[in-house]
């Protein structure tokens, strides 16, 4: 057994393929906006109007998506709030809580029912409706 052991190779650390962009953040008087919206938006594989939804639900203010693809918020807020925020909805809504792989869908089952579905493990979860 021993033996076998010692012939394993040693463990190899993976850095992570599932990389979200860091949050560009301008402050523009009474605004926020984030600049790589869209980019993040398109690494997360979900629409940029459920994630708007869910940052106005989360910071109860008015959020628009821009001509070009930024997500405005009304108010300030500071590039840690907005990176957490978007960690925070990466945990709930993308990352598979079974086997932690980023390959999943949204679908929404009814009004108020969400579910997450994964496409490597095939793991469906409920998730808070947005």
């Amino acid at each position: 057994m021993e033996r076998a052991y010692s012939m394993l190779p040693s463990r190899v650390e993976h850095k992570e393929r599932f990389q979200v962009p860091k949050p560009r953040v301008l402050i523009v008087g009474d605004k926020t906006i984030v600049q790589n919206f869209k980019q993040i938006c398109d690494v997360l594989r979900r629409e940029p109007k459920i994630v708007t939804k869910w940052f106005a639900k989360e910071l109860a203010v008015p959020v628009q998506i821009g001509e070009s693809g930024e997500m405005v918020l009304t108010g300030r807020f500071s590039p840690q709030i907005i990176e957490r925020l978007l960690q925070k909805f990466v945990e709930q809504y993308v990352i598979c809580p079974t086997c932690g792989g980023p390959d999943t869908e949204l679908i929404r089952l009814d009004r108020k029912v969400w579910i997450l579905r994964c496409h490597v493990c095939g793991a469906e979860t409920p998730v808070p409706p947005l």
